[in-house]
C-alpha cells in the first residue's frame, strides 16, 4: 500500500527530519525522532506479525505519546521505548523501512543542494 501510494510514510519522514532540523536538531537526534512519528502513524506488518494487535496497538500508543512530549523529553523517551520493544521482541521493520526513505530522500536532496 504504501509503494502504491507513493510512500507517503517515507515523505512525512522526511518533512519531519527537516523540521526537527530547523529546530537546531542534530541528524541522529532528527532521524531518531522522525521514526518516533512513523511508528505512530504506520500500520507496521512487521510489528503485528511479532507482537499481534496488542503489540502493534502499543506500539502506536507509545510513540504517540513520546510525540507529545515536550521535545527535550521525547529522545529519553525513545530510548525507553526501544528497551520495551526488544523486551515484547517487537520488530518495528516497517517504520525502519520508511525511515531508510526518508534519509535516503534526506540525503538526496542535500547532495542537489550542493551541486547547483
Amino acid at each position: 500500500a504504501e509503494a502504491r501510494a507513493g510512500f507517503p510514510a517515507a515523505v512525512a519522514a522526511y518533512r519531519r527530519v527537516l523540521g526537527y532540523r530547523l529546530m537546531g536538531l542534530d541528524d541522529n537526534a532528527c532521524y531518531a525522532l522522525s521514526l518516533i512519528g512513523i511508528m505512530a502513524e504506520l500500520f507496521d506488518t512487521n510489528a503485528y506479525k511479532r507482537g499481534g494487535k496488542d503489540g502493534a496497538e502499543y506500539v502506536r500508543k507509545r510513540a504517540a505519546e513520546i510525540l507529545a512530549l515536550p521535545l527535550s523529553k521525547r529522545l529519553d523517551e525513545a530510548i525507553k521505548l526501544d528497551s520495551e520493544l526488544i523486551d515484547r521482541n517487537i520488530n518495528c521493520g516497517g517504520a525502519a523501512d520508511m525511515l531508510a526513505c526518508a534519509i535516503f530522500i534526506d540525503k538526496l536532496c542535500r547532495f542537489t543542494d550542493r551541486r547547483q
